[in-house]
C-alpha cells in the first residue's frame, strides 16, 4: 500500500452516502486501482472494518453495479485498462467474506430502510445472475 492507503480510509468511513453518491465507492476503488497493482491490501481493510458505515459502503457498491431501473451496466470506464483489479474487485465482492458482513448488517440494524438496503445487495449476490457481484 502506498499514498492512497489514508484516501481509502476517508473514501468508506464517512456516515452513511447519500444516495446521489452510491457511486462514491466504486470511483475511489477505480483511482486506486490506476495507482496499484494490488487491491487486496485495500479491500483487506475494508472487510476487516467492523462499522455500519463500512457494511453500507459494500451495499453501496453492489448497488451501484446495477441500474435497478433499466438493468443496464454502470461499469467505470476507467476500469477499461486495468481489468485484472476490476476482477479482484468482483471476486472479492462475491466472497462469503462479504456475504456475511452484509448477513451481519442486516441483522444488527433496526431501521427498515437500511434493511431493505441489505436485502437489494445481498439479492444482488444471491440472483445467480451472471457474475455475483459488481456488473455483468
Amino acid at each position: 500500500m502506498t499514498l492512497m492507503a489514508p484516501l481509502w480510509g476517508e473514501s468508506h468511513y464517512v456516515i452513511r452516502p447519500k444516495r446521489e453518491d452510491i457511486m462514491d465507492v466504486e470511483s475511489w476503488l477505480c483511482t486506486i486501482a490506476q495507482a496499484e497493482d494490488d487491491l487486496g491490501p485495500y479491500l483487506n481493510l475494508w472487510i476487516d472494518d467492523p462499522s455500519l458505515s463500512a457494511s453500507f459502503a459494500l451495499s453501496a457498491l453492489l448497488l451501484s453495479g446495477r441500474d435497478i431501473d433499466s438493468g443496464k451496466s454502470n461499469r467505470n470506464a476507467f476500469w477499461s485498462d486495468r481489468e485484472v483489479q476490476y476482477v479482484q474487485v468482483r471476486t472479492w465482492a462475491g466472497s462469503a467474506h462479504v456475504v456475511q458482513r452484509l448477513q451481519v448488517a442486516r441483522a444488527e440494524t433496526d431501521d427498515p430502510k437500511s434493511a431493505d438496503e441489505f436485502d437489494a445487495a445481498l439479492g444482488i449476490l444471491s440472483s445467480g445472475v451472471g457474475e455475483p457481484a459488481l456488473y455483468n
